[in-house]
């Protein structure tokens, strides 16, 4: 084997390492891609950063006003399910959905290994920008429709709320659409 050339601008000083066969460890097995990913998984900085970069990719959507119709044939599919509630049926239910208020409480939440300073810091930012925000006006808060399925527990109709077995709460007036619902025939 030749040495190597303490010359830098020579461009073929590694080329007898081209050919060289891939190392293999007599002592230590071959380490799965997952397990090496695994390792550098402690080293991740922010901890549901990428959680909130995907939230504010979803662009929001004005909510849409039903028509007298609209609203009459979603009472209907409601009061079918309200019907069959001791059953629970299995239900999908298309509401519109707000983002929660402080978008980076997930991140905060998670981030309670940072140092109080990084902490400080994050919230420092966080409230710079809902100064910024304030500054440009009240805007409307745009929201996404989201279907949840699932089994109903019960229909509060005092609260006009419809409530999921996991605990999930709508309210009756996010409410775009309705399914699943058997309805029963009169015969």
């Amino acid at each position: 084997m030749r040495r190597v050339s303490e010359d830098s601008s020579d461009e073929h000083r590694y080329d007898d390492l081209l050919d060289l066969p891939h190392p293999i460890s007599k002592n230590h097995r071959h380490m799965s891609l997952h397990d090496r990913a695994a390792q550098f998984a402690p080293f991740a900085a922010l901890t549901g950063y990428n959680e909130a970069i995907d939230g504010s990719l979803q662009r929001g959507v004005p909510k849409t006003e039903l028509s007298e119709s609209q609203s009459e044939e979603l009472n209907q599919q409601i009061i079918v399910l309200a019907e069959q509630i001791r059953s629970h049926p299995l239900a999908a239910v298309c509401y519109y959905h707000l983002p929660a208020e402080n978008m980076h409480e997930k991140i905060l939440h998670k981030t309670k290994e940072m140092s109080s300073d990084a902490r400080e810091m994050l919230l420092v930012q966080h409230q710079e920008a809902a100064i910024r925000q304030k500054a440009k006006g009240q805007q409307k808060r745009m929201g996404t429709y989201v279907t949840k399925i699932g089994r109903l527990k019960s229909i509060d109709v005092l609260h006009q709320q419809v409530i999921f077995m996991d605990h999930t709460i709508i309210s009756f007036q996010d409410i775009l659409s309705v399914h699943g619902a058997e309805k029963k025939r009169n015969t």
